[in-house]
């Protein structure tokens, strides 16, 4: 398959595989809350996306931010998956990295992702304090520029007091060493900043070196979120079958940096992203037009993906 049978060729519903990753119901919500929480080893850390559902409440409760927030996205998502699976579209409930490997060794020549990406800031959450002296201690007799300029940063905060430092500070501390060694230092780095569009590769970069660094005590970032677990973009990559061509649909937050891991530099294959948020009210329903459209037959997915969107796009702006 070349570059423009990837516009010119008539996909089919069965050609296509929809992988959501976002908890359908309360019980998968509440446990990935737990699973985010700063008991669990920093390896085996998932549910950042229910969990900053929760943190974001003046008063953090479970229950709450399930209803506020996440029983409308899992409404949406089940939505999407009932009509997507009435066309005839292969559908991952629970997307796990073995599904995506499934999915792309099947014959499907259109990959749509629904998950959740969690950035290169660092959160106080994400620090397992107990492994943090050891880690200096490593940084401390390295010869890498890097690592030595991670240990003079960081090394002062440890060692300014008799009482251990909150681990806030150092989580802010380590994501403005993040944004220096990116090449965008700042005193405030706040999602905001580090997600946007023109630093957030160069940023993600930094971050992927600092997790492979700091694996044992630090829950890792710059990550797509699957029913198993954090991965990074290289490794999502890696879950293509390597001959794999077709075009990949990224219903992610910020997927730009994701998007060029999975291109790869490579013609035959096509990757729908955005730089920004993803607005889940607008772009399930878009997913779930695209799709039912999709079994009139006819249809070359990128262009009838375009199309809902431009007339979603157009329906705002009558709104507005």
């Amino acid at each position: 398959m070349n570059k423009h049978d990837l516009f010119s060729r008539t996909n089919c519903p069965h050609e296509c595989a929809l992988l959501v990753a976002p908890p359908l119901d309360f019980e998968s919500f509440e446990k990935d809350v737990e699973m985010a929480g700063p008991s669990i080893p920093a390896k085996q850390a998932r549910g950042d996306y229910a969990f900053q559902m929760v943190r974001a409440l003046p008063e953090p409760d479970v229950m709450t931010a399930w209803l506020k927030d996440g029983k409308f996205v899992a409404s949406l998502c089940r939505e999407l998956i009932s009509d997507a699976e009435s066309v005839g579209v292969k559908v991952y409930k629970e997307a796990t990295r073995q599904q995506l490997i499934e999915a792309t060794n099947d014959g499907v020549s259109v990959v749509v992702l629904v998950a959740h990406w969690r950035g290169s800031r660092v959160g106080a959450t994400d620090l397992r304090m107990e492994a943090v002296s050891d880690v200096l201690a490593k940084l401390q007799t390295s010869c890498d520029t890097f690592e030595r300029n991670l240990f003079n940063q960081l090394d002062p905060i440890m060692s300014a007091s008799e009482t251990a430092p909150k681990a806030s500070v150092i989580a802010d501390e380590i994501s403005a060493v993040i944004c220096e060694q990116a090449g965008y230092p700042t005193s405030r780095p706040d999602d905001g900043f580090m997600n946007a569009p023109d630093r957030a590769g160069a940023i993600g970069a930094v971050r992927d070196r600092v997790d492979e660094l700091f694996c044992d005590f630090l829950v890792p970032g710059n990550c797509l979120e699957f029913r198993d677990s954090y991965h990074k973009a290289s490794a999502v990559a890696g879950m293509f079958a390597e001959d794999w061509a077709g075009v990949v649909d990224l219903a992610v937050c910020h997927s730009m940096y994701l998007a060029e891991a999975i291109k790869s530099g490579r013609d035959d294959r096509r990757i729908l992203t955005n730089e920004l948020d993803k607005q889940p009210e607008r772009c399930l329903p878009e997913l779930r037009e695209t799709f039912l459209r999709l079994s009139s037959g006819g249809q070359n997915y990128i262009k009838l993906r375009m199309k809902v969107f431009a007339a979603y796009s157009q329906e705002l702006s009558s709104f507005y």
